[in-house]
């Protein structure tokens, strides 16, 4: 099982409807990417929620399961150990930046993220 499981919640929203607020992230995809990443590696999901663009409600709707998800997930794997991006591909209003990570059971995986830039700022997208 791979870690976009947890996004797969995500996707549900977006098929529901779900995905309309604006509101500040990093001015880059990178700067995206290491703070999902980083929110991941710490158990922080609601930070990780926050590098998607939706409204509070949303937000509060999907935290508690992306929170569950994420923690038998990176239970079984023992969680983050560490995570390099090797590959970033930046245009102008999308991006996708390759993530290799390395888990705490010994196990590696690598991951796609991809980005949209809307009124300015980078958010992860929904669906890729």
């Amino acid at each position: 099982m791979k870690a976009k499981h947890i996004i797969i919640a995500l996707a549900v929203a977006s098929a529901i409807g779900m995905c309309t607020s604006c509101q500040s992230n990093p001015d880059s995809p990178l700067a995206v990417a290491k703070q999902a990443m980083t929110a991941l590696q710490n158990g922080d999901y609601d930070s990780f929620i926050d590098t998607f663009q939706l409204t509070e409600t949303e937000k509060s709707t999907l935290s508690g399961l992306i929170k569950a998800m994420g923690e038998e997930y990176f239970g079984r794997c023992g969680g983050i150990e560490s995570f390099k991006f090797t590959d970033t591909e930046i245009g102008s209003e999308n991006a996708s930046i390759t993530v290799h990570i390395k888990y705490n059971d010994g196990s590696e995986g690598e991951e796609i993220l991809n980005f949209v830039k809307k009124d300015g700022a980078w958010y992860q997208k929904l669906i890729n």
